[in-house]
């Protein structure tokens, strides 16, 4: 029987030699540990949940979604799915008019919608002779008058708000903005949301009409989606491209099907820890196996290398396989431990994600290496693999690198400087446009051109100036501080400052509404849209205007009850 170890290396490599032993010595009792902690890990793959929401980014304790739980639990969800209504011949015509109507009444049917705004429903305060209305500004009962309608269109364009809000300024762009149900206990279910809207804009296409999707439901739903859909398109095209490399390095079918084994086996454990430290799935976490694919084939091949060409040299399986696992050891382990140090310093990050990816690939990358070798180790000695000739210890042969690997040590030898000045050159060209980086946060922009999501974004730029909003809360530290002439001056006027912010389109607040009631007051006169003087007329007008105001269309989305 030939060997190739002797005393002085099993003592030089003490460890690597004795665990490497036990293996091919005992490869029931190995794979046996193996799948164990394979199994224990995976039990935990029931607890995995996926969370494509924002609370997945961030900690509950986190001082931002502390302040956002307290928004939600005085104003409701700041969030809202839109729809974009598009009409080349114009919004403002009996058709696009009552599709906006009847769109309008069926969103609020989606689920978990609470109120939806649009032309159709927006509340417009103007004089009616002595008195003071608050209407529909498009009402679907009265769309089929054309004067109506024009008139309507001639409002609309003209108001301070709804132009560059909810319709585009060339009157051919409607949205709709469908406010979403606060999330306190539980994050909206995106996938419903975007679904049931999807579908119901299926049975509106008609005319001339196009419709996109954005806002907070369509971007976690589009998140969620894409995450999903990159795992089972990359991840089969990897595995592809991995199935093709391993066939020519290692030429048979056992060189391609063990490697792939270990990684799928480790990334099984991988997500099961996962679930058992009850980190959720998300658009980060979600290239999980595309890192363990990369660590699993790297472990997976050094070792199959080894233990092929002692096979070749003639080495029995078992001494081919000791020989494998104990020289690649330090290799494979000190690979392995960088790998995940790398990886578990995500941890300093502040977004959950990362961190997340941080805690699964450092460990991922710890148990690749433990199937790498316990369940690997024991298949090499138990599956057939041919012996092609007499081992070098008899025959007096030493190992022979192919004429390929002989020319290009050659080459390296022949040319080291210049190799060596290109990859400098290749380093600097490298960090110069690494330099250019950008760190952009927009999600919209996260997805490429012809996703609908992305579309839909472009979209709203082009013809409405904006893609997304967000809210300010503004305390004036009292009960009734609101009414508050001095309070709503100082809200005013920060409102105008906003406003000049390059990239802001529109502001809206109460104080808009204040000032179109006062003017409806004063017979629609142009000088009185201003806030009233006192705290008296002040609360008049919030009480004539609520008094005017539908079911489900109160102000609890602008100011709280006290």
């Amino acid at each position: 029987m030939a060997t190739s170890t002797n005393d002085s290396e099993e003592q030089r490599y003490g460890v690597a030699a004795r665990f490497s032993r036990f293996i091919t010595d005992h490869p029931g009792k190995s794979l046996l540990m193996g799948l164990a902690l394979v199994a224990a890990l995976a039990a935990g793959l029931p607890k995995l949940t996926p969370n494509f929401t924002h609370t997945a980014f961030f900690e509950k304790e986190n001082p931002m979604m502390t302040t956002f739980d307290a928004f939600e639990r005085r104003f409701g969800n700041d969030d809202a799915l839109m729809v974009i209504v598009h009409s080349p011949s114009g919004i403002f015509d009996q058709e696009s008019a009552e599709l906006l109507g009847k769109l309008t009444n069926d969103l609020w049917k989606v689920p978990e919608v609470i109120r939806v705004d649009s032309l159709s429903n927006f509340q417009w305060v103007h004089a009616e002779g002595d008195d003071i209305a608050v209407e529909d500004l498009l009402p679907l009962d009265r769309v089929a008058d054309a004067a109506f309608v024009v008139e309507r269109k001639r409002v609309a364009l003209a108001h301070e708000i709804v132009p560059d809000y909810l319709v585009s300024r060339d009157g051919k762009t409607a949205v709709l903005h469908a406010r979403i149900a606060p999330g306190i206990d539980k994050a909206p279910n995106a996938v419903a949301i975007v679904t049931s809207a999807r579908k119901l804009l299926q049975s509106y296409e008609t005319g001339d009409h196009t419709f996109h999707l954005a806002g907070g439901p369509a971007v976690t739903f589009s998140f969620q989606n894409s995450s999903e859909t990159d795992m089972k398109t990359l991840i089969p095209i990897v595995i592809g491209l991995v199935v093709l490399v391993l066939a020519v390095a290692l030429r048979g079918g056992k060189g391609v099907a063990l490697p792939l084994v270990v990684v799928g086996v480790s990334t099984l454990a991988a997500f099961g820890f996962s679930g058992w430290m009850g980190l959720e799935v998300t658009v980060v976490t979600s290239v999980l196996p595309q890192v363990l694919i990369a660590v699993g084939i790297a472990d997976s091949v050094h070792i199959l290398a080894s233990f092929y060409r002692r096979r070749s040299e003639g080495f029995p399986k078992r001494e081919a396989a000791y020989q494998a696992l104990w020289k690649n050891f330090a290799p494979t382990i000190m690979t392995s431990v960088t790998t995940a140090a790398g990886f578990f310093s995500f941890l300093t990050a502040e977004l959950k994600p990362v961190s997340g990816l941080g805690i699964l690939a450092g460990a991922g990358t710890v148990i690749t290496w433990l199937v790498s070798y316990l369940v690997l180790g024991p298949l090499m000695v138990w599956l057939p693999s041919r012996k092609r000739r007499a081992a070098p210890a008899a025959t007096g042969e030493s190992y022979q690198p192919s004429p390929f690997v002989q020319g290009y040590v050659r080459f390296i030898d022949k040319f080291r400087w210049p190799v060596v000045l290109g990859v400098l050159a290749l380093v600097a060209g490298a960090t110069t446009l690494a330099a250019g980086n950008r760190v952009n946060s927009d999600p919209y922009q996260y997805f490429s051109p012809g996703y609908p999501l992305r579309d839909a974004s472009d979209f709203m730029r082009q013809h409405l100036g904006y893609q997304q909003a967000f809210e300010l809360v503004v305390d004036s530290g009292k009960e009734d501080g609101i009414k508050e002439p001095t309070f709503l001056k100082k809200v005013e006027t920060l409102e105008g400052k906003i406003q000049q912010i390059p990239g802001m389109v529109r502001t809206v607040s109460i104080v808009d509404i204040l000032r179109q009631t006062n003017r409806a007051l004063n017979g629609d006169e142009p000088s009185a849209y201003k806030l009233p003087e006192d705290r008296d007329t002040v609360a008049q007008e919030l009480f004539l205007y609520t008094m005017g105001l539908p079911q489900g269309q109160d102000l609890n989305d602008r100011i709280t009850v006290n």
